[in-house]
């Protein structure tokens, strides 16, 4: 199994764990998809938005009513989605042409009725270079991201960016690492929302 896929695997049973000891009331929980160095087709991202009742056990009360399935949510759940291909150089904010590749289907996802929601555009920057810069960095390559998905016909207002910083690396044995310098999108699903089987 690959880092980033053990981190992502970690970062949603995480999740599920504070959610069964008291921490469901309180913060969303979090389900993790990362895609790896393919290209993702439009129905992997559309996919990847909408979360099944069973991929969040502890979360997700299920339907008890004959004929029904998936169930409602006991807690907000935040989706998140990022792909390897979506990453920056070191210091930058431009969009390499695999990332632009994969924005286009994230915007053609994004017209798709089930992954319409209001989306947080998190970016990330490597740990080298000081916590202020890396801030203003990650706060930079957001905006990017919401420039290009705005000028591709997804409304501003669904879009929400936000920089990490070097706080959150996938790979911290190596700061270098492209991955470090990735973004995420988050949909967030209130407490209530039905959610398939």
């Amino acid at each position: 199994m690959k880092i980033q896929d053990r981190i992502v695997c970690c970062i949603s049973l995480l999740s599920i764990v504070g959610a069964s000891t008291g921490a469901l009331a309180q913060n969303p929980v979090r389900h993790a998809k990362h895609l790896g160095k393919t290209m993702p087709s439009v129905a992997d991202i559309v996919n990847a938005f909408n979360p099944r009742c069973e991929d969040l056990p502890k979360a997700c009360s299920k339907s008890r009513g004959p004929g029904e399935t998936g169930g409602n949510l006991m807690a907000p759940v935040e989706a998140s989605i990022s792909s390897s291909l979506v990453s920056f150089e070191t210091g930058s904010t431009k969009l390499s042409p695999q990332a632009v590749q994969v924005l286009d289907i994230f915007a053609q996802a994004m017209q798709d009725p089930k992954a319409r929601a209001s989306t947080r555009v998190e970016a990330h920057a490597d740990k080298r270079g000081s916590d202020k810069l890396n801030e203003a960095l990650s706060k930079a390559r957001a905006e990017a991201i919401v420039e290009y998905l705005s000028r591709k016909g997804i409304d501003r207002a669904r879009l929400t960016p936000e920089g990490k910083g070097s706080a959150f690396p996938l790979d911290v044995d190596n700061p270098a690492n492209p991955l470090n310098r990735r973004a995420e999108f988050v949909l967030v699903y209130p407490d209530g929302a039905k959610l398939s089987q």
